[in-house]
């Protein structure tokens, strides 16, 4: 069964990136 709180913390971590790369565009 997945773990919800690390999928949490993948997703936060996944989406900070996704900002990060937006700002670079």
């Amino acid at each position: 069964m997945l773990d919800l709180t690390d999928f949490k913390r993948d997703l936060s971590e996944l989406t900070d990136r996704l900002g990060q790369a937006q700002d670079c565009l």
